[in-house]
């Protein structure tokens, strides 16, 4: 990964659990599909300079569809989406 991400978590690719999490998602990989596709794992902060985030929200991707699983967390390709993420968010924290 190549981003101003990497400079913060390069200490984390040299640590045993991430060697072992790569190792599980390789397998899983091999045995069937696993989303996102392997180019877009990062996607996310490719697309997000690190200095330009105010908050990370870390989860699953609630969409089932294939046109939506592109690697970023939250993915919303239309403001009618969007919209409605937003309002769940809200609803789900409370604000």
């Amino acid at each position: 990964m190549t981003t101003d991400w990497n400079p913060l978590l390069r200490g984390e690719f040299e640590k045993p659990y991430w060697q072992q999490l790569q190792q599980f998602v390789r397998d899983e990989r091999s045995r069937g599909v696993v989303h996102p596709k392997h180019e877009d794992v990062f996607a996310a902060l490719h697309l997000t300079p690190y200095a330009d985030v105010r908050v990370v929200i870390l989860g699953q991707d609630p969409f089932a569809s294939h046109d939506y699983r592109v690697g970023t967390s939250i993915t919303a390709l239309s403001p009618q989406r969007f919209l409605w993420l937003t309002t769940v968010l809200t609803r789900q924290c409370g604000t």
